[in-house]
């Protein structure tokens, strides 16, 4: 009896870093829409576009948002977060890892979430830097002597948690 010609496929499977590229090849750029008609609200608002451009391509928001991409696609959910950088004395932006957030379960965005959770990781010389009137606390709960933690600076785990519009770490 013939044989049956066996099967094959002829469909190109994509990488993750193909899909990637294609979809941050062109990424949006701010835009800024003037509030009322005339010629200074339109000023402005290009003068603030341009100074938002520049922005966004100084804090290199293209490998910041291919990161991003990288994690929603593993992990189905991706976080940037805006913040204001004190040695900067600017505003500035970082990805942050999914695995190391938690939201409210029953949240389907951002908004909803009653809570979220973030895991920084650090070294215990900045955390007593970031927090000096905490500092024999810190040191207690670590187990880490004064005079070592120059020496040692073991690595730490703070978390800083949003509630509503509050902080708390």
């Amino acid at each position: 009896p013939p044989s049956r010609p066996r099967i094959s496929s002829n469909r190109i499977f994509t990488n993750t870093e193909a899909v990637i590229n294609s979809l941050i090849a062109n990424p949006p750029k701010p835009n800024v829409i003037p509030s009322r008609d005339g010629d200074e609200p339109k000023g402005l608002a290009h003068t603030l576009e341009k100074a938002l451009s520049i922005k966004y391509d100084k804090l290199n928001t293209k490998e910041i948002l291919r990161q991003a991409l990288r994690d929603l696609y593993f992990s189905r959910i991706l976080i940037i977060k805006p913040f204001w950088n004190v040695e900067k004395n600017d505003i500035d932006v970082r990805r942050v890892d999914p695995n190391k957030v938690r939201f409210a379960i029953t949240a389907r965005n951002e908004e909803q979430s009653e809570f979220a959770i973030e895991e920084i990781d650090t070294t215990l010389l900045k955390l007593t830097e970031m927090f000096p009137d905490k500092k024999q606390e810190i040191l207690d709960g670590s187990g880490t002597q004064d005079d070592r933690l120059i020496i040692d600076n073991p690595p730490a785990t703070y978390k800083e948690c949003w509630v509503g519009t509050e902080l708390f770490i």
